[in-house]
């Protein structure tokens, strides 16, 4: 039955985007609901699907989301310029395609391989629905609702169905934290900039799904994601607004210090030593793996690797068979030296963007946003040497949008400077909620 209505859905693609071609409202609208979606269970259809793995990827993956974004790449009209970062990603794809070669089943390679190329399709969606100032903005509207109906369920998780560490609707705590750092940077930065009251509530919601979700690393990336933003927002100038905004975080930081101070501090004195031997385990094992395959044992294999080859010779016990919590050590452990040379190159290429766009437009509106891009995009980066969850998909969505808003400010910046664009561009994001 599900593929019946997978099959459905996709016929529909085309004929749907046509019939939304020019209706400018309802794809401002669509991309309001773009920015939503990742904060929504995802729902998936997998073809040859492998649900026992414990890789990353399990299957040749659909999604809700996947499908709303093919929709709007036939609805929407086609930039004057190129899509970002193609280039980076074809070379990244290219190197996780070369490892098909020593992948003792490439089947699970080849899941991540669709993955790769359904994120390509994505980043063309993303900078068609981010030609337009005004679809910007809904972008960032949907995050904001986003992370509101994020908090509210992970209120109702934590006091009506008595659970501890919350994951809302993701798979685990630490995913939740994740998410919520990749994109709560870019709401304060708007919230700083223009007193937005929606981004205002996504920042304080936001908080509350970081601290219910007790993630130690989240907890501590959240801290430095929103630091980095206020830093930045601090040094353009002070503002009545800006004090205000500081008063209120102080006040509500006490306010979470006098209720969850003591839970807080229990999670981080409580952290058992078996988790970080189990870390450093799993990155002697992708050690191990990179030194005896040098080009890797190719995409989304390091959980085959270790259960049939290294955790017995290692003597792990089959629970410890999983991913390494270390992106940068799973990813050279199943790509290589080439893959890890392509990944990083890819993820300094998308900073670059949004750091070029922090700069050029320091005193605009939009380098205050560029800001959020740019802590957003560090504390996943500086996240990953202690998870791999930026393999999953929602996170690869997230990643995604914030780069490519990123870098459409920065085109926009070009093409329209501070001088001529300041009050149009700032009156235009002051006025969304």
């Amino acid at each position: 039955m599900k593929y019946a209505v997978l099959f459905v859905a996709l016929c529909a693609v085309i004929p749907l985007g046509w019939m939304l071609r020019g209706k400018e409202r309802v794809l401002e609208r669509a991309a309001l609901v773009m920015g939503l979606l990742p904060w929504t269970p995802l729902v998936t259809v997998n073809l040859v699907s492998h649900e026992t793995y414990r890789g990353a990827d399990r299957g040749f993956e659909f999604t809700h989301i996947d499908l709303f974004a093919w929709v709007l790449l036939f609805a929407l009209p086609r930039p004057s310029e190129p899509m970002p970062f193609r280039k980076v990603q074809i070379l990244y794809f290219f190197a996780g395609a070369l490892t098909l070669v020593g992948s003792v089943v490439p089947l699970y390679t080849a899941f991540t391989l669709w993955k790769l190329l359904r994120m390509f399709v994505f980043v063309a969606v993303m900078w068609r629905v981010c030609a337009t100032p005004t679809r910007m903005v809904k972008v960032l509207d949907g995050l904001a609702l986003g992370l509101i109906f994020q908090a509210l369920y992970c209120v109702k998780l934590r006091y009506l169905d008595g659970y501890h560490q919350i994951a809302g609707v993701f798979s685990h705590q630490n995913s939740l934290g994740m998410a919520v750092n990749i994109v709560l940077p870019l709401q304060l930065a708007r919230f700083m900039s223009t007193g937005s009251r929606l981004s205002g509530g996504a920042v304080a919601a936001g908080c509350v799904c970081v601290i219910f979700s007790l993630s130690r690393g989240s907890l501590v990336m959240l801290i430095t994601g929103l630091s980095m933003v206020y830093l930045a927002s601090m040094l353009r100038g002070v503002t009545t607004r800006k004090v205000l905004i500081t008063c209120a975080g102080f006040a509500g930081a006490g306010a979470v210090l006098v209720k969850s101070f003591d839970t807080i501090m229990r999670r981080f004195e409580s952290a058992p030593e078996a988790s970080a031997e189990a870390r450093q385990k799993f990155e002697l094992v992708a050690q191990m793996m990179l030194d005896e395959h040098p080009l890797g044992v190719g995409l989304n294999m390091y959980s085959w690797e270790i259960r049939t080859v290294y955790g017995p010779r290692l003597a792990l016990p089959e629970s410890e068979a999983g991913v390494a919590h270390h992106i940068y050590w799973l990813t050279v452990a199943e790509a290589g030296y080439f893959g890890i040379f392509a990944y990083l190159l890819l993820l300094a290429v998308v900073l670059w963007a949004s750091l070029r766009a922090l700069a050029a437009g320091w005193r605009d509106y939009r380098g205050q946003l560029a800001a959020g891009c740019v802590a957003g995009l560090s504390v996943m980066y500086l996240q990953g040497v202690l998870e791999w969850i930026a393999r999953q998909t929602v996170q690869s969505y997230l990643f995604w949008i914030v780069a490519v808003f990123g870098y459409a400010l920065l085109q926009d910046i070009r093409r329209h400077p501070y001088r001529e664009r300041e009050a149009a561009f700032g009156a235009f994001f002051t006025n969304r909620g």
